[in-house]
């Protein structure tokens, strides 16, 4: 190989490795993007569906693409901007038989671990990838914390990271719709959340030394 090829090789691979999509530093910390990002829920009440939306959130984790499994991640939701897309039914919410947003301002979930519901699909995940996870963790909602598993769909690519699925459980168990306004409004057994979140490398004065 002459020195002139050698050098157009090297030109050539230096361009490709520019425009390749980077995953960011291995073991990074990573923050959420809220403005990319959405956390809808859907309910029944007295026996008729609805669909609701927390409108600000945040959080940062420590991800490593080489061992996803290892992600950690914890988030905090500020539970003053729930919106039922009605203002009567929003204020009805965020009282103190319900979510008593006044008393308990923030909910939490802690990611303790990912599991890959595909056992032969462990391994590090690449831009361009996707791959289903058993995200299991710890849910924090008027001061009562409940273990919670869901499904999540993890996806690398040029922009970061982006996590999607949906958790189901019991509002009952965080105490949400207890008290005397329960006689009357009843809430199903199961609350859907639905979520679709972006994340990204934090900028590099944030990264752990």
């Amino acid at each position: 190989m002459t020195a002139l090829r050698a050098a157009a090789l090297a030109a050539l691979c230096a361009v490709a490795a520019a425009a390749a999509p980077r995953a960011g530093p291995p073991s990074a910390l990573w923050r959420i993007d809220p403005e990319a990002s959405s956390i809808a829920f859907e309910y029944v009440a007295n026996g008729r569906p609805g669909v609701g939306r927390l409108r600000r959130f945040e959080g940062s984790g420590v991800f490593d693409p080489a061992r996803p499994q290892d992600t950690t991640l914890r988030m905090s939701f500020d539970m003053r901007s729930l919106d039922l897309g009605d203002p009567l039914r929003t204020m009805f919410a965020a009282g103190p038989d319900w979510f008593d947003v006044r008393a308990h301002p923030r909910a939490t979930f802690e990611l303790d671990r990912l599991d890959p519901i595909d056992p032969a699909a462990q391994g590090p995940i690449a831009p361009g990838m996707s791959r289903d996870y058993m995200a299991r963790g710890r849910l924090t909602v008027k001061g009562r914390t409940r273990a919670l598993a869901a499904p999540a769909t993890l996806e690398l690519d040029s922009r970061g990271a982006r996590a999607r699925g949906r958790a189901t459980f019991d509002p009952r168990i965080f105490g949400v719709g207890e008290g005397p306004s329960a006689a009357f409004v009843s809430i199903g057994p199961e609350v859907a959340v639905i979520y679709d979140v972006r994340a990204a490398p934090a900028p590099t004065q944030e990264q752990p030394q």
